[in-house]
């Protein structure tokens, strides 16, 4: 089995964290710059819940919010040949991403928003580490979408909807137990 280092093509890996008021969903896409393990990142996240007790944390508690791409380094800066990896990687996503618009409207769930991404950016795999906490896990330890395959989209939003439901869930909980 090879290890992430090995994956020559852009590949994601998408967890799961949080702490007692918030929770993530994040998925990390590797080689934007084919072959280049180095090259900059495009991070894909969201979150849900709120410290607060009122009405509108109670609402932060029943959907994701702040969902947010972009390009990010491993160092704190990135270079400018870095940075315009990213722009053309983003601008590639942009163009796809407003064809699905026009055919699907707007996603309403991060699920979607997410996979949306994910197929526009060309990512041939998706390792989902569907852990609590998202920590270090083995390949053979996660779910692997192979989005090349037939029936890879389809196979990655169910997954997709299946975390983010784990979220609501945890949270929901919470909110009921605060």
């Amino acid at each position: 089995m090879k290890d992430f280092s090995e994956y020559s093509t852009a590949h994601a890996l998408i967890t799961l964290s949080g702490d007692r008021t918030y929770g993530h969903i994040n998925a990390v896409i590797r080689n934007i710059d084919e072959g280049n393990y180095r090259s900059p990142r495009l991070c894909i996240s969201c979150q849900i819940g709120s410290n607060d007790s009122d009405r509108i944390g109670l609402k932060q508690r029943e959907e994701t919010y702040a969902w947010n791409c972009g390009v990010a380094g491993d160092r704190e800066g990135l270079t400018l040949a870095e940075l315009e990896v990213g722009v053309k990687y983003m601008r590639k996503i942009e163009r796809k991403l407003a064809l699905m618009k026009e055919d699907a409207g707007s996603p309403v769930l991060f699920s979607e928003y997410c996979a949306r991404i994910l197929i526009a950016s060309g990512v041939r795999y998706a390792f989902i580490n569907t852990q609590w906490g998202g920590g270090y896990a083995k390949l053979t330890d996660l779910t692997m979408v192979e989005l090349h395959n037939p029936h890879g989209k389809t196979q990655l939003r169910t997954e997709l909807c299946a975390l983010e439901q784990r979220l609501f869930d945890h949270y929901r909980v919470e909110a009921r137990a605060a």
